[in-house]
This record gives C-alpha cells, structure tokens and sequence, in this order.
C-alpha cells in the first residue's frame, strides 16, 4: 500500500473545514478549569491546535485563538459539561 493511501483523514480535512472569518469556540464560566479542576478534553481533541492552555496558578486555563479555529465543534462532543459554543457572526 502507498503511504498516500495510510494516511489518516483528520475531522477538519474530512469535512473540508478552514479557519473561518470570525465563528469560533467560546468557553464558558462552567469550564472545569475556571473552576480548579484539570480538564483538557477540548485541547486534546481540537486538531487545529485552536485552543491551548497556559498555566495559570495552579490548573492550567484554556486559551481560544479565534483565527485557528475551524469551527468543527469537535471540542464540543468532548466537554464533559457543556462548557463550549461555537460562536458564529
């Protein structure tokens, strides 16, 4: 098999899915990590590398850059309470 043919398709390349003008993730106050609980499940999933965290005191604080993000709302079907929209102009 040609290494062409193993590549693995990722979520955004399947859907053909590019950072768009101003629809993003926005995280909301529920967000585990704005309340002292480490949770990273949207970082890990989020294959744009949109959103990162940084630490801040001792948990780490999830960071959106708006003009990475696809808008895929895969990081959405991964939040273990619904902390995520993707918000769209």
């Amino acid at each position: 098999m040609s290494a062409h043919l193993r590549r693995s398709l990722s979520r955004r390349d399947l859907l053909g899915l590019s950072p768009r003008a101003g629809a993003a993730v926005q995280i909301g106050n529920a967000c585990l990590a704005f309340n002292q609980v480490a949770c990273e499940s949207c970082a890990d999933i989020c294959e744009a590398g949109a959103i990162q965290f940084n630490r801040v005191g001792a948990i780490r604080r999830p960071i959106v850059y708006a003009d990475v993000c696809t808008a895929c709302e895969a990081c959405l079907e991964v939040c273990p309470v619904g902390a995520l929209q993707i918000h769209r102009p």
